[in-house]
């Protein structure tokens, strides 16, 4: 796999995060109000730490996001660690409200989201792409 084709992918994940986060928002704001308000006590009073501590999360979480894929595009090496800490926080922070409520538009995208984000954390560590992060074949395909 050439860095082209890395970026690309990059690039592919990015464009699916967009769609995945306007696919939540069409899907919060199709649900009727009444689900919507059953959905946001259930998952305020199952949390085992305040909703506002969990959008401080879910910020510092995107801006994570956005923090690894930049170095990634740029070839660092630190940014591979932090894809993985983005990966592993991401389930993390999945697993913390109680009720989810999914439309199809955002299955279907988030489901793209799950799998661009595997497959580039599976590239960066095991596969030859990992050489491009400060390895042998760092200078090759600029």
């Amino acid at each position: 796999m050439s860095k082209a084709t890395f970026r690309n992918l990059l690039i592919a994940n990015w464009v699916l995060t967009l769609a995945a986060y306007a696919a939540n928002w069409l899907d919060a704001a199709s649900m009727p109000a009444g689900v919507r308000d059953a959905v946001n006590a259930a998952n305020a009073a199952g949390m085992p730490f305040g909703v506002g501590l969990y959008y401080l999360l879910t910020y510092l979480y995107f801006f994570l996001f956005l923090t690894s894929t930049v170095g990634l595009f740029a070839f660092k090496n630190f940014a591979r660690r932090l894809y993985l800490i983005y990966f592993a926080l991401g389930y993390a922070l999945g697993l913390v409200p109680s009720l989810w409520v999914i439309g199809r538009p955002y299955y279907f995208v988030g489901g793209l989201l799950s799998l661009s984000s595997t497959m580039i954390l599976t590239l960066i560590f095991f596969s030859p792409v990992r050489g491009f992060f400060g390895g042998t074949r760092a200078e090759e395909l600029y």
